[in-house]
């Protein structure tokens, strides 16, 4: 069996101008190409950005330089990158949630906020954990929970400002926002074991679970090729690929986002909780949880089969969730991003207990709340399960108790509003009625 070569992804760039087409045969030759300034001399060049002093000579003989010492102003040298010399640039951790370990130079430790990301760094995520790390130039990349990368390269050429990052993701799931490429020399690759995915400024998902890779395109044009320098097949922004190491899937659309039932209302329970319609199709859905919109500071996040996601320890504040799909072929769908406000209000209903109260029967009605803030409370006591014919009702009580004398006998339904106030907004929370049977005898 012949070797299966490992697919490339290129974003596809605008049509070159003349200079940009010149540029990009002296990339491809693995060239630059420099003009001369005033003062230039191929020593002098040498000496400020060149690996060795002595690769004047190689530059010497490629431009048929007669005298290294002369150079003609705005004449244009093409150089061998092989000879630049660069200089390492570094990325910082901007934002991470539970264990994330940074292992560089034989030393593992633990991210923090700043944390530098150097060229041959490994970032790996418990689970549960989340990373978002910002590059110099604006692009950042994000790993979710139980995901694992290597920085191969993350360095710039000193003459031209190119900067050259490479990364390999080894394990997981990562999401990547490129910042566009201000020459024809930057690159960016991302590596699995299976493919790789080279992009000039776009938006995308590269995972490797189980020897398969997958690259959902949200934002640009990619084309897809193997290693072999022919032209690859374009594919849009809002499709995929899954590739295996014997094989590939055609693109495909990216999954509709699913229909999330009411995302902004107000999440009063114990645990927040959201539900989803089901998308036809669908193998697993995800709920993501983050405190801002582009999703760099994630705080938690649930992968399920079902169309909907439970979330327990969420401390009061406005969040964003995010929530797609996963198809048939393991390719992460378009996401839809929605804000809500986190305002913890529990409120539940005890038994009431029968009792005396100055000699006369009494019925003690009690609850329990919860949440952050002070909190009042009404308690309603009617006839019928609407509380249209109201027998008590009572507001503004601090307490979580209210004894009820002299009741006749009859069918009573009785329920508590949880009215909670933290900074400056209130939350009302209602429980459902209660009934209460009261008989001739009681």
């Amino acid at each position: 069996m012949s070797p299966i070569l490992p697919f490339l992804l290129l974003l596809a760039p605008p049509p070159p101008s003349a200079a940009m087409g010149a540029e990009a045969a002296a990339a491809r030759a693995g060239e630059v190409r420099y003009i001369v300034r005033q003062g230039d001399t191929l020593f002098n060049l040498a000496a400020r950005y060149f690996v060795r002093q002595t690769d004047y000579r190689a530059v010497q003989t490629l431009n048929h330089v007669a005298d290294p010492y002369r150079l003609s102003i705005g004449k244009p040298l093409r150089i061998p990158r092989r000879l630049l010399r660069t200089e390492p640039v570094r990325g910082a951790v901007v934002a991470f949630r539970g264990s994330v370990s940074i292992a560089a130079g034989g030393r593992n430790a633990v991210a923090a906020i700043g944390s530098v990301v150097n060229e041959g760094a490994v970032l790996a995520t418990t689970a549960g954990a989340f990373v978002t790390v910002e590059l110099p130039d604006g692009s950042r990349f994000s790993l979710p929970s139980a995901s694992r990368i290597s920085v191969d390269r993350l360095r710039r050429t000193i003459l031209t400002r190119e900067v050259e990052r490479a990364f390999d993701l080894k394990a997981g799931r990562s999401e990547w926002q490129v910042t566009p490429a201000k020459s024809s020399g930057d690159t960016f690759h991302v590596t699995t074991p299976v493919a790789t995915a080279a992009v000039r400024g776009t938006g995308f998902r590269v995972t490797y679970e189980d020897a398969l890779s997958t690259f959902g395109v949200v934002e640009g044009k990619v084309a897809v090729a193997d290693a072999t320098p022919a032209p690859g097949e374009l594919v849009p922004a809002g499709r995929g690929i899954a590739v295996r190491p014997e094989s590939r899937s055609p693109q495909v659309p990216l999954a509709p986002a699913p229909e999330v039932i009411r995302p902004g209302a107000v999440q009063k329970a114990d645990a927040v909780s959201f539900r989803a319609r089901p998308v036809p199709g669908a193998t697993h859905y995800a709920f993501e949880l983050a405190t801002d919109a582009g999703f760099i500071d994630r705080i938690a996040e649930r992968i399920t089969p079902e169309p909907e996601a439970r979330f327990d320890a969420v401390p009061n504040g406005t969040y964003f969730l995010r929530a797609s799909v996963t198809d048939a072929n393991g390719i992460q769908g378009l996401a839809d991003t929605f804000s809500f406000d986190r305002r913890l209000n529990k409120v539940s209903l005890d038994d009431p207990a029968a009792g005396g109260f100055g000699g006369r029967k009494a019925y003690r009605f009690r609850w329990q709340g919860g949440g952050e803030g002070p909190a009042q409370y009404r308690f309603i006591l009617a006839r019928d399960a609407a509380a249209l014919d109201r027998v008590i009702d009572q507001a503004g009580l601090r307490v979580q108790d209210i004894s009820v004398t002299d009741l006749k006998p009859g069918t009573y339904y009785w329920q508590v509003w949880s009215i909670r106030f933290d900074k400056g907004r209130s939350v009302e929370t209602v429980t459902p009625p209660q009934k209460l049977q009261i008989g001739s005898g009681a």
